[in-house]
């Protein structure tokens, strides 16, 4: 991991007490490898005829962190966040979340295969299932101030960014609701003073990737700014299919995921220098390609060869490079034209636009105002059996829009005196729309699945902050949000084999409201510039809503709120005159109505199924070595998340006693097939993970440099589903990464050679029982048959060169 640790140049006006900071001579810049928590990030700068303060930067850029919604200095603000700057992001060719998840420990994200949004998410182990079309996740986005509870943006293109931070924990204050794991934080670049335009592009060898992405910026006017930026992508892919070519249902591709991707952005900042600001964005974002199945494998097949055994595969049952996943075929067009001649694909629309305001009522009070548009649109096809036998071809189609409009007002204060505030109000409309249709057996067409929603919510809430310095060391802060939201379904719609076609039903609930108030308290002690202790409570909750990826309206057809409450508190420090930073931080807290997918006889619906106590600690170092050019760092977490109380399905062919009958905790008066794991570890909740990295850049001529790095990362095995199915499991892991880079010394011009993954490992962060495989759940043991196990695998090597030029 890249990162570059600078003396600290100023705090902005909207840090607590206005604190003036100036620096003696210039920025002492020093790179190291790897990305930790932003507060550990820098050393501190002196100049006599001011205040001692701290500025912090990755990869050599100014880190400010809004982690309060108020420019704060990261060591200063109680809250751990982890943050990475543009250049460390350029540095890496870091392009999507799930490479910014490899840096950052006890972050978790992966493609989810046939899920619905966009695939999976977690922080510390706490996350939502993928499969419920219009749910919200418990892991949100806010992109330039817009705020997004879904997993799409985990597929949104991550170009030109000037920021990223992941804030852990529950964030219900500052961020509302659907933030009980944590928030993921990105702000995109903004215009330059003077005209300035960058192009890059690279090659990667295995997937035979090309990349190109660039930017144009300057000046309008003396108060007006733009920013034009654009990201094209073609990629390959880096996994064989190989199903026979004499099969019906062979691919079309021999290699995928095949991918093309286009995206766009514009920005314009006005700026009347006396206390106005106003910034618009819009962006835009396609991509096409295979399905998101297509590097779906089995990982596991307890007969040592693939179900049914009675028909053909090749699989070779683990996880790697190889699959054997079958297209649809033109069978099924008949019974639903959608499915065509029977290829797989993926498309996917985002467009997002955000417009922020700022206005200085006076210099001690602000105004802002953020408008935020969120539209997606996403329709999938896929074979989710994972074979290419006919009788087992299962095609799929998902369908899914969502336009979201959200509203902010804030008012926040700056006095110099003991006391300030922080106040506003959010609003938010949301519309969808969810349609999925499945069939199986090539032979004789036959409707697994069909179902179609239309679902419609708002929300509101008000929140606000007070913060009292009872001395000028010790900070007291107290504030909540209070929430309030109303959805409704005015239209619900399923289909059988009997008639294919979706009618019009009635729901058991076609309207919820809820709300909830969320406290946050937080007692700082900063006895100076270089060391920050800090206690907090938190609460935060999850929505409730609608089980819009079932056929079942009738019972369970809602799922109430999740909700965690808990402590935490840490300790950031800057040691030997700012060359070495340390941190640590520990959290104790407790999930309620945790919000999981189980199997309701053969429907997979969400339900409320489980509480959650999740304890643990975190410490990271950044150390600036005395050999000029060489900085190392490294962060390990620790996370011990079990299960309280949890009833839950079994997985196919699990047999008696773990898997028998008990009273259903969903269906009163009813006893079902189910297992308890009271106790047992949470799913993508590693016990331990973390990084080691290092960076070595020096001069090797005049005008030039030469950057060397590398990183390791590590992470514990861990449950991908939340049967806990054994051979679900992943098995620890490491990564490793390095880089080469020869650039000219202002970093305008630069060829890189980046590695990542180098030892080819590949790894699942979710699974499931593939379809037609397994029997006789909840049997004796010997009478029983497991189920394969399937999972979409990680993209493996990476071998890129990048060339870079800029003015």
């Amino acid at each position: 991991m890249m990162r570059v640790q600078v003396e600290l140049a100023a705090v902005s006006k909207g840090c607590r007490g206005k604190a003036a900071v100036w620096v003696g001579g210039s920025l002492l810049v020093q790179a190291a490898l790897g990305l930790s928590p932003a507060w550990a990030q820098s050393a501190a700068a002196t100049d006599p005829s001011g205040p001692q303060a701290e500025a912090f930067v990755a990869g050599g850029d100014e880190i400010v962190v809004t982690a309060r919604k108020r420019e704060e200095s990261a060591i200063s603000v109680p809250v751990v966040v982890t943050a990475m700057g543009s250049q460390e992001i350029q540095r890496r060719a870091i392009n999507n979340i799930d490479l910014i998840a490899r840096a950052v420990p006890g972050l978790i994200t992966g493609e989810g295969g046939g899920t619905i949004q966009g695939g999976t998410i977690a922080i510390r182990g706490l996350s939502s299932p993928d499969t419920n079309g219009l749910g919200e996740q418990a892991v949100s986005f806010n992109i330039d101030g817009v705020q997004i509870s879904r997993a799409g943006p985990r597929r949104l293109s991550s170009m030109d960014l000037a920021q990223v931070e992941i804030l852990k924990g529950p964030q219900a204050l500052f961020f509302g609701k659907n933030s009980p794991a944590g928030v993921i934080s990105i702000r995109t670049a903004d215009p330059t003073q003077d005209l300035s335009a960058k192009l890059q592009a690279g090659y990667e060898f295995v997937g035979h990737e090309i990349r190109a992405e660039g930017y144009v910026a300057g000046p309008i006017s003396d108060n007006l700014g733009f920013r034009v930026a654009g990201y094209v992508s073609h990629v390959r892919g880096w996994a064989k299919n190989l199903v026979p070519a004499t099969s019906p249902f062979a691919s079309s591709n021999y290699w995928g995921p095949r991918s093309k991707e286009q995206a766009g952005r514009v920005t314009l900042k006005y700026d009347d220098q006396s206390g106005l600001t106003n910034r618009f964005k819009f962006n835009l974002s396609r991509l096409k390609g295979d399905s998101p199945t297509f590097n779906q494998q089995r990982v596991n097949c307890p007969l040592g060869r693939p179900q049914p055994i009675s028909f053909p595969s090749l699989d070779n049952c683990k996880a790697d490079n190889i699959t054997y996943t079958g297209e649809i075929g033109p069978s099924f067009q008949a019974r639903y034209a959608p499915f065509g001649v029977g290829k797989t694909s993926s498309y996917q629309r985002q467009i997002l636009t955000s417009n922020e305001l700022n206005y200085d009522i006076d210099e001690d009070i602000r105004f802002t105002s953020v408008t935020g548009y969120y539209n997606t649109k996403q329709d999938y096809f896929f074979n989710s059996t994972l074979g290419y036998a006919p009788a087992v071809i299962q095609p799929t189609r998902f369908f899914l829009k969502i336009r979201e409009l959200g509203q902010e007002f804030r008012l926040a204060s700056s006095f110099d005196g003991p006391l300030n505030f922080v106040f506003g109000a959010y609003g938010q409309r949301m519309r969808g729309f969810v349609d999925a249709t499945a069939y199986f057996n090539a032979n004789t067409p036959t409707v697994a699945t069909i179902y179609r929603y239309r679902q419609r919510g708002s929300a509101l809430s008000g929140f606000g902050q007070i913060m009292w310095d009872i001395v000028p060391t010790l900070e007291f802060s107290a504030g909540g949000r209070y929430s309030y939201e109303k959805k409704s379904i005015p239209l619900a719609a399923t289909g059988t084999n009997a008639s294919p076609g979706p009618n019009v039903v009635v729901p058991s609930v076609s309207s919820v409201k809820y709300n909830d108030f969320s406290p946050e308290m937080t007692l700082t002690y900063r006895p100076s510039q270089r060391l920050t202790v800090f206690g907090s409570y938190k609460r935060g909750f999850l929505s409730g809503g609608f089980n819009t990826g079932s056929q079942n309206v009738t019972s369970g057809f809602v799922y109430r709120p999740e909700t965690i409450k808990g402590f935490e508190g840490g300790v950031k420090a800057s040691l030997l005159d700012g060359r070495l930073r340390t941190n640590f931080s520990a959290y104790d807290y407790k999930v309620s109505n945790l919000q999981v997918t189980v199997t309701v006889d053969v429907r997979a619906e969400l339900r409320n199924a489980a509480s959650v106590r999740m304890k643990g600690a975190e410490w990271d170092f950044s150390y600036r070595t005395p050999i000029d050019g060489l900085s190392i760092n490294g962060a390990v977490a620790y996370n011990h998340a079990r299960y309280g109380s949890y009833l839950a399905s079994c997985y196919a062919g699990q047999p008696q006693p773990g898997c028998a009958l008990r009273p259903s905790p969903f269906i009163p008066g009813t006893n079902s097939l189910s297992q308890v794991l009271d106790g047992a570890q949470v799913d993508r909740a590693p016990s331990w993970s973390g990084n080691l990295g290092m960076l070595y850049e020096t001069p090797v001529s005049a005008g030039y440099k030469i950057g060397l790095g590398g990183n390791m990362t590590f992470t514990s095995g861990y449950f991908t589903s939340v049967t806990n199915k054994p051979a679900g499991r992943q098995r620890a892991y490491q990564l490793f990464d390095a880089t080469v880079r020869l650039a000219t010394t202002d970093d305008k011009y630069e060829i890189a050679l980046l590695g990542r993954n180098l030892t080819k490992k590949y790894y699942f962060v979710r699974n499931n029982d593939v379809p037609f495989t397994g029997a006789g759940t909840g049997g004796v043991a010997g009478t029983t048959t497991l189920a394969d196990t399937g999972a979409p695998i990680s993209r493996g090597r990476e071998i890129m060169l990048r060339l870079t030029a800029g003015f």
